[in-house]
């Protein structure tokens, strides 16, 4: 093709005519990768790596083990990769833990610990698989990146709590961790309690006492588990009176209100306020609901109810609206 021919084309040129050939001529599609996989076995080792992942998108995983082969890409950290990938897509799992327990591993530890996790969870030996993890983790202590990566690639592996630890290894080795903080907010808002998520906004307070949007949320949530009631109330006040046109910090003052049995001043919190309730979080369309039904406004908070779902809602928040389920 004009592309494949271009003095200025690349792998990724010629894969892409090389696509669209076989888009074009489906029968001669295997021809075609068998001529490929011939061309490619002469070029660079760049090329190759390129052209084993192309193949593995194409879902071609048996010519992406023999264009890179194991004997081979236990020599590279690129091939094993790629070689990886294309036995897990296969379901050979006793075939890649076998490659990950090879002394010749082109890999870090933390990364041959982590593959080996999954493999022996696809296998059923979760107790093996557990001890893996934890070899992952010890493995990665010393490292950033690779405790970032660790901590992607447990989640994706459904380890909520390895993931977590990851992060809290993570954390002790920044100067700067806020955003690792906001990782481990969002992992704990799904994974965790709404005790543990409390814990973890205390510790941010304490690190960023200054930012209300921190203060807000450890205040509310607070008040959800309905405890250090003082406190929380008087800075859900003190934020509303600061952000009068903030619908989060007005959800907090409602419930701290709400908390202290004046129903009334709670419903006055949404008074002159223009808000689009199927766009509000459901968190805050809980605590209206809670507060319209505790003033008497039973069919209005019933309505606003059966568009919430229980998934969406945490057990506290689920709590307040008992009177009209």
């Amino acid at each position: 093709t004009l592309l494949g021919k271009h003095p200025l084309h690349t792998t990724t040129h010629d894969l892409l005519a090389l696509r669209l050939e076989i888009d074009a001529t489906p029968l001669q599609r295997g021809k075609l990768l068998d001529q490929a996989a011939t061309n490619f076995q002469k070029t660079a080792p760049e090329m190759r790596v390129q052209f084993g992942a192309w193949l593995n998108q194409l879902r071609e995983f048996d010519r992406t083990l023999q264009a890179l082969p194991a004997a081979e890409a236990l020599k590279r950290k690129d091939y094993f990769m790629v070689h990886l990938d294309a036995l897990a897509a296969l379901n050979r799992w006793a075939d890649l833990l076998k490659l990950l327990e090879s002394s010749q591993t082109p890999l870090e530890a933390a990364y041959t610990w982590a593959f080996r996790a999954r493999c022996h969870s696809k296998l059923n030996n979760q107790s093996l698989a557990d001890l893996a993890w934890r070899d992952a983790l010890r493995a990665a202590e010393g490292n950033p990146e690779q405790l970032q990566w660790l901590a992607i690639y447990a989640e994706k592996c459904d380890q909520p709590d390895t993931a977590r630890k990851a992060l809290r290894l993570l954390i002790s080795r920044l100067e700067n961790p806020r955003n690792v903080f906001r990782e481990l907010t969002r992992l704990t808002e799904r994974f965790g309690t709404t005790i543990e998520l409390r814990d973890l906004l205390a510790e941010m307070v304490r690190r960023w006492p200054r930012e209300p949007a921190l203060q807000n949320d450890f205040a509310y949530l607070n008040l959800l588990l309905n405890t250090e009631l003082a406190a929380s109330c008087q800075t859900a006040e003190t934020l509303s009176n600061q952000f009068p046109e903030s619908l989060p910090f007005g959800t907090t003052f409602a419930l701290a209100l709400y908390r202290q049995k004046d129903f009334t001043g709670a419903l006055r919190v949404y008074a002159n306020r223009a808000i689009e309730w199927p766009r509000a979080l459901p968190s805050q369309r809980a605590v209206y609901a809670a507060v319209l039904a505790a003033n008497g406004h039973t069919d209005e908070a019933r309505r606003l109810r059966q568009d919430l779902r229980l998934e969406q809602l945490r057990a506290e928040e689920d709590d307040l609206l008992a009177a009209i389920r």
